[in-house]
């Protein structure tokens, strides 16, 4: 029985401090600045997913199905949009979102 609850502890402090360990100790076959690439790839996917969603829920930009992606916190906004204005709107909601760093507007008028 004492064998099992310290085999639970070690397993519970293996599993939170797993992770951790792991990024600390890139392995030697990695390249430098792999796991920066990584993490910055789940960045720009979460921002990507937040910009969506705001262009999304948003009154004006709902009615139009904008394209967004981003690299290193750059948004890009393409697709087609029903006015110049709106466009501009766009970017200036875009902007507003934390972690963006800079917006390229290629949304496209009639």
């Amino acid at each position: 029985m004492r064998k099992t609850r310290y085999g639970l502890v070690l397993f519970a402090i293996l599993m939170l401090l797993g992770p951790a360990l792991v990024r600390a100790q890139a392995p030697a076959t990695a390249r430098p600045g792999a796991l920066g690439e990584a993490e910055n790839a789940i960045d720009d996917a979460a921002l990507t997913t937040k910009v969506k969603t705001i262009l999304a829920t948003n009154k004006v930009t709902s009615k139009y199905k904008l394209h967004v992606s981003s690299n290193r916190g750059v948004v890009t906004l393409s697709g087609h949009i029903g006015s110049l204005s709106n466009a501009h709107y766009a970017a200036a909601l875009v902007r507003k979102v934390n972690g963006v760093r800079g917006v390229r507007n290629h949304l496209q008028t009639p």
